[in-house]
């Protein structure tokens, strides 16, 4: 007698199959990445996705399917990255949906599965387009639906999948013409096969991991034969924990900003996925409905750059770049500015100072040998020296203490030139950067003649405590009055993810009015310790 049903111990070891066995081929489907963009992340990105949905299975021995697959979407959306991450979550949110109080799955309910999969995924993408992974999921499913019955061998039934599967795979370039220009098949449509494949190998006894692989196709070939406008380079992802989660008003609101939008709900979260030329508007837009999480943005140009080898495309206002910049930030918004202005990594530290080893994969991940990494931070900086120290590349730690430090680094680095010819203009950007922050005082305290109340908003400029009074803008406004010189020409105010737009709007007006001769600038910078972070230059 073959497999009947599937319970939640059944599933959990299939999922993990399935994430082995994706991973252990990630690279194939990296080197077959064409389509949307041709950025040759699309293994990494399925792989990461099932890893975070195992990852919440932990502990989960002897439980009911319902939970075991309850946890396993919230892990994946929680984790999904790129439009085929996201929509493998989708598939398995299918699942999920028809699995709830249940303790196991008959072949029937795995139809029903595939179903509400397929419908939630093309759902979730606001242009479906066929050829790619969606419609080798949605062949697939109508596959299996044919000759069902409740004593069908669920081993039969997901070989008949997988068949069904490799042909439709092998259709998608009739579908996709980019994909018949490269001479690919689709990547997330081979990643479903990957990931079906998985759980088979499993049930039969096959080892999933595979010394002799057969010859790959080699990196940047694919890539190099299709074009790309980037007209929106940076790939925008979060998660969100809004109020009233209205998907469909959210996904109206996000199609503004960009392009390959993707907007996904499980619970109480919702996933937005989206190309775009601004990122920090994308996330300013997010902040509206919640505080961002998980965030990831990915300049999509570099990586095209770096798996073909090919020269980046550049605007009129950039310049060619060899050396890799890595910003440590504390705010998703003021990652996103870093980012559009160039700098090619960013660790956070909202939560807490990153440590050594975080800095060294992010060191080791970049795709220079020469990096330049800037702690924005006094108290990183020993870490940052540490981890340049272990580094095989050669690193250069910029003592930026602070975020108005980092940015003028960033906007005074030429790119034309090597790191150490740059380090004069390093230098002088470290002083004349000024650094404000306005924060709610913990506790009653006296700071020379400054004498401070618990829950005061307090002003600080280069370390020093100016201001405490109890309304926050008049915190704000009162130290610009201290930093602002005559010669001063450009004030930039990032609001922290406690401060609501329209209350940091109401600021620049009356910022603009102080200040009339000043260019100011506002931006959301997302991060959760500062009401304000002011830099003056």
């Amino acid at each position: 007698m073959g497999i009947l049903y599937c319970d939640g111990d059944r599933f959990r070891k299939a999922l993990v199959a399935s994430a082995s066995w994706l991973s252990e081929n990630s690279e194939i489907l990296n080197r077959l990445n064409v389509y949307p963009v041709p950025d040759g992340d699309t293994g990494s990105n399925m792989s990461l996705t099932l890893i975070s949905a195992v990852d919440e299975l932990k502990d989960m021995e002897n439980v009911p399917i319902g939970e075991v697959l309850e946890a396993c979407a919230r892990g994946a959306l929680m984790g999904a990255r790129g439009c085929s991450g996201v929509i493998i979550s989708q598939l398995i949110a299918g699942f999920a949906e028809v699995a709830q109080s249940k303790t196991r799955l008959n072949p029937k309910d795995i139809i029903e599965g595939f179903k509400l999969g397929t419908k939630r995924a093309y759902q979730a993408v606001t242009e479906p387009v066929e050829g790619t992974i969606l419609t080798v999921i949605r062949e697939s499913a109508e596959e299996a639906i044919k000759d069902i019955h409740d004593d069908t061998d669920m081993v039969n039934l997901l070989e008949k999948v997988l068949e069904r599967a490799k042909v439709s795979l092998q259709n998608t370039p009739k579908l996709l013409p980019v994909l018949a220009q490269a001479g690919v098949v689709d990547a997330g449509g081979q990643g479903f096969v990957f990931i079906l494949e998985g759980i088979l190998r499993l049930v039969n006894g096959e080892p999933l991991v595979v010394n002799d692989k057969p010859e790959a196709l080699a990196v940047g070939t694919a890539q190099k034969l299709v074009s790309e406008s980037w007209e929106t380079p940076y790939c925008t992802e979060f998660v969100i924990v809004p109020k009233d989660a209205d998907i469909p008003k959210m996904r109206e609101d996000f199609s503004r900003l960009g392009t390959d939008l993707i907007v996904i709900g499980w619970g109480n979260m919702v996933r937005v996925h989206v190309h775009s030329n601004d990122p920090e508007r994308v996330l300013a837009h997010a902040h509206r409905y919640g505080k961002p999480l998980n965030v990831k943005i990915d300049d999509m140009r570099k990586q095209h750059r770096h798996i073909t080898q090919e020269p980046l495309i550049l605007t009129q206002d950039e310049t060619r770049q060899d050396v890799s910049i890595i910003a440590v930030a504390p705010g998703d918004g003021i990652a996103a500015v870093y980012k559009s202005l160039g700098v090619e990594s960013v660790v956070m530290s909202d939560q807490k100072n990153p440590s050594v080893s975080e800095l060294i994969q992010a060191i080791d991940s970049a795709y220079s040998d020469k990096v330049l990494l800037l702690p924005n931070d006094s108290n990183i900086i020993p870490a940052a020296i540490q981890a340049s120290n272990i580094s095989h590349k050669k690193v250069k730690i910029i003592p930026s203490k602070n975020i108005s430090q980092g940015l003028s680094v960033v906007l005074s680095f030429r790119s034309d030139l090597g790191i150490d010819d740059n380090i004069v203009n390093i230098e002088k950007a470290l002083k004349r950067a000024k650094n404000g922050e306005v924060a709610r005082a913990v506790r009653n305290a006296q700071y020379g003649d400054v004498v401070i109340k618990e829950n005061d908003s307090i002003g600080r400029f280069n370390g020093k405590i100016y201001v405490s009074v109890k309304d926050t803008q008049t915190a704000v406004l009162e130290l610009l009055k201290i930093m602002v010189e005559p010669d001063k020409e450009v004030i930039t105010v990032f609001y922290g993810a406690d401060i609501a737009r329209s209350e940091a709007e109401n600021l620049l007006e009356k910022i603009e009015s102080l200040f009339l001769d000043v260019e100011i600038e506002l931006h959301y910078g997302g991060q959760p310790h500062c009401f304000y972070i002011l830099s003056v230059e």
